[in-house]
């Protein structure tokens, strides 16, 4: 089980991107198309490999009609890494 007060910045980022992705059924391919950037960049963002600019931020909340606030809300975070983690057991 990994604590979100552990991660980073980014890595708590990168997980609520895959978090999003799970949730609408995407493939990183899928995601990337929708939000405007490709696969392998989507990837680095969950991996926390890469730190996105304020305008990736936007570009993204408004592919998938989501305020910045509801992107940066980590709170129900703990849970989906939770479930993340009982799937691989």
């Amino acid at each position: 089980m990994e604590e979100t007060s552990s991660l980073s910045l980014e890595e708590m980022f990168g997980k609520k991107i895959l978090q999003i992705r799970k949730d609408m059924n995407l493939s990183q391919q899928e995601f990337g198309e929708l939000v405007g950037y490709h696969r392998t960049y989507i990837g680095q963002i969950e991996r926390a490999e890469k730190c996105v600019s304020i305008k990736t931020v936007e570009q993204i909340c408004k592919a998938l009609n989501i305020s910045v606030q509801e992107l940066f809300d980590f709170s129900n975070l703990k849970m989906f890494l939770d479930s993340k983690s009982s799937i691989k057991k």
